[in-house]
C-alpha cells in the first residue's frame, strides 16, 4: 500500500488538530465571503430596486424567443454561475453530502442570488459598470481587506499542510 500524502492522515486514522483546525477557519471564511457577496448585493438591489423584475420567468422566455443561439449561450452561462459547479466539485472530497446540500441551501445560493442581483442593479444605474460588474469601485477598501483575508488563509493553510 503506498504511503499517504505528507500532511494527510493514513488509512484508518483520524485528522490531526490542524486539520480540524483548518476546516473550522474554512467554514467561517466561507461565510463570511459569501454574507459579505450578499451584502454587497442588497445594498445595490436597495439602491436600485427596479433589478426585482428580473425575477419574472416571462423575461428569460422573451429572451429565449428573441435570440435563440445567443440564449444557448446565455444559458449555459447562467447555470454555471448559479452551481457553482466547480467549486462543488472541489468541496465533494472534503465534505459530505448532507453539509453541501444544507451549506448550499441555507447560504451559499440566497448570498449568490443577492449578489447577483446587486450586479444587475449596478449595471442598470451604470451602464458603464457592464466592463466589471463586481462592485469595482464602491468598496475599494473593502475589496482590499477581503484579498487580504484570502492572503492569509492562505499562508495558514500551506503552513498547516507543511
Amino acid at each position: 500500500m503506498p504511503a499517504p500524502a505528507p500532511g494527510r492522515a493514513k488509512p484508518g486514522e483520524r485528522p490531526g488538530l490542524a486539520a480540524a483546525a483548518l476546516a473550522a477557519l474554512f467554514g467561517l471564511v466561507m461565510l463570511f465571503w459569501f454574507a459579505t457577496l450578499g451584502a454587497l448585493g442588497l445594498w445595490k438591489v436597495i439602491e436600485t430596486p427596479a433589478v426585482l423584475a428580473a425575477v419574472n420567468p416571462w423575461y428569460a422566455v422573451a429572451f429565449i424567443a428573441e435570440n435563440q443561439r445567443l440564449s444557448f449561450l446565455a444559458l449555459g452561462s447562467v447555470v454555471l454561475a448559479i452551481t457553482g459547479g466547480e467549486a462543488l466539485y472541489a468541496d465533494m472530497g472534503h465534505f459530505d453530502r448532507r453539509a453541501i446540500k444544507w451549506a448550499w441551501f441555507a447560504a451559499v445560493f440566497p448570498l449568490l442570488y443577492l449578489n447577483y442581483l446587486g450586479q444587475g442593479a449596478l449595471i442598470l444605474s451604470n451602464s458603464q459598470a457592464i466592463d466589471n460588474p463586481f462592485f469595482p469601485r464602491q468598496v475599494a477598501g473593502g475589496v482590499g481587506f477581503l484579498y487580504a483575508a484570502a492572503a492569509c488563509f492562505s499562508v495558514y493553510y500551506i503552513k498547516a499542510n507543511a
